[in-house]
C-alpha cells in the first residue's frame, strides 16, 4: 500500500493492537511498523556459508522516533508481521533494539548468509518504565 492508503492503513492497525492490549490488561501507549529492505547481495558471503559463524551477516541498522518523548527510558518489543523471502534459501533472522532512549532507538535487522529477504517488517510495541515488567 501506498500514500493516504498506507497510512489510514497503518492507524487503524496501530488503534487495533493499543486496544487488544488495553482489553488483556496490557499498557502501550505507541505501535508502529518499519519496513526494511536492502540488506545487501550475498556476494559477500563466504563459499561454504554454513561452517562460519552467521549470527548478523548482512545488517540493516532503521532510526525509529518517537511521536512524543517519554519521561523515562520505555522497554520495546518486537516483532516480524511480515516477510517477503525466496524460499530456495534459508530463513534465518535477527531482531534488535539498540540505543534505546527516551526519544526512540535503533532498530537492527540482520540475516545470515545464507538468507535472502527482499523486505522484513517489523512491528513494534512501545510499554512505558512504570509499566513494563523487568
Amino acid at each position: 500500500a501506498r500514500g493516504p492508503f498506507k497510512t489510514i492503513t497503518m492507524a487503524v492497525t496501530k488503534i487495533a493492537v493499543l486496544l487488544l492490549l488495553a482489553a488483556v490488561g496490557a499498557y502501550a501507549t505507541d505501535v508502529g511498523s518499519v519496513q526494511v529492505r536492502g540488506l545487501g547481495d550475498r556476494s559477500s558471503c563466504p563459499v561454504k556459508p554454513w561452517t562460519t559463524a552467521q549470527t548478523s551477516a548482512r545488517e540493516k541498522v532503521v532510526s525509529v522516533k518517537f511521536d512524543i518523548p517519554y519521561s523515562s527510558t520505555p522497554k520495546v518489543a518486537l516483532s516480524l508481521s511480515g516477510m517477503d523471502m525466496d524460499t530456495k534459501y534459508n530463513t534465518r533472522i535477527n531482531t534488535s533494539v539498540e540505543n534505546l532512549t527516551n526519544e526512540g532507538f535503533d532498530l537492527k535487522v540482520g540475516v545470515w548468509c545464507n538468507t535472502y529477504a527482499y523486505m522484513l517488517d517489523v512491528t513494534y510495541v512501545v510499554v512505558p518504565a512504570p509499566y513494563a515488567a523487568g
